[in-house]
């Protein structure tokens, strides 16, 4: 969120200013991780609606990442069918989506076995990706960026004063 980022960002912008490294730490999971943690949801009989879309959402984001999109779409919907493949899998989560807009936030029902087996490819194929890559991609040049920026307004704030 915007508050998220205006409030590491004046953190990295007070170490800058007393020439003190980021105190911010890298971040120690990513889409896949998080999908992992919802899966536990979906291991009953009976899964509330919504909790497909808790997993399935972060690993259609990392699917839209590896595949070199850039940021993912906010619509599931767009998201899902630019990533999925399988018609019969589409038709499925766009029958779950029908059904989570008419019932309620807690509705459930028995497992949808597309949708199941789906997420349990994804999962594989995604971590398979995650381990075969760095997780920490070089950032200098972004680091740069953000540096020039910030000495920029610095040095601006310092022409007003």
């Amino acid at each position: 969120s915007k508050v998220i980022v205006a409030k590491e960002l004046s953190v990295f912008y007070d170490a800058f200013l007393q020439g003190q490294p980021s105190p911010l730490g890298e971040l120690d999971f990513q889409y896949v991780d998080y999908a992992h943690w919802q899966r536990e949801y979906l291991q009953g009989e009976v899964v509330r609606h919504k909790k497909y879309l808790y997993v399935l959402r972060p690993l259609l984001a990392a699917r839209w990442i590896r595949e070199g999109r850039g940021v993912p779409p906010m619509r599931f919907a767009e998201l899902a069918q630019a990533t999925v493949r399988s018609d019969a899998v589409l038709d499925e989560l766009n029958r779950l989506l029908e059904v989570k807009m008419r019932a309620g936030e807690a509705a459930t029902s028995p497992r949808w076995p597309a949708i199941h087996a789906f997420i349990e490819r994804e999962l594989q194929l995604a971590q398979a990706h995650k381990e075969e890559h760095d997780p920490r991609p070089d950032t200098s040049g972004l680091d740069a960026f953000l540096f020039d920026v910030v000495t920029h307004v610095e040095e601006k704030k310092n022409e007003r004063d």
